[in-house]
């Protein structure tokens, strides 16, 4: 009977992690919160091996100020992060491109980070995710 209960939990634990594994909420926990608004994960699905692949991250200045990006970055050599350098101006958007060059076969899961005048000591984490396919 102990034993059939213990199954009886684990099967029922299982049933809900994977019912609450989807479930994700960003908070921008830095200066840029309600200032701008974010798209910060973009799931680019299955892509071809070799073949470059751009992600645009929407960005848009939801403040009252003219909004600029100090620097953005990537954590690796085979994403490169493309932005605007003019200032965006209130109500605006603006993108921030990243480029991934698809190389390597498999699951990725690459960051872009940005920081802007709001807040030029954290940054905003970006992420594309997907499969390379040959």
């Amino acid at each position: 009977m102990r034993k059939l209960f213990s199954i009886f939990i684990f099967v029922t634990m299982c049933a809900l992690s994977s019912t609450y594994a989807q479930k994700v909420t960003i908070i921008d926990g830095t200066k840029n919160a309600g200032k701008v608004e974010w798209v910060r994960n973009i799931d680019i699905g299955t892509i071809p091996f070799g073949v470059p692949y751009t992600v645009e991250f929407l960005v848009k200045n939801i403040s009252s100020e003219p909004l600029m990006f100090t620097n953005v970055g990537t954590t690796c050599g085979c994403t490169v992060a493309e932005y605007s350098k003019e200032p965006i101006a209130p109500g605006a958007t603006t993108i921030i491109k990243a480029i991934y060059n698809a190389k390597t076969e498999g699951p990725f899961y690459k960051i872009v980070t940005a920081h802007t005048n709001f807040d030029k000591d954290n940054s905003v984490t970006l992420s594309l995710q997907g499969t390379v396919k040959k």
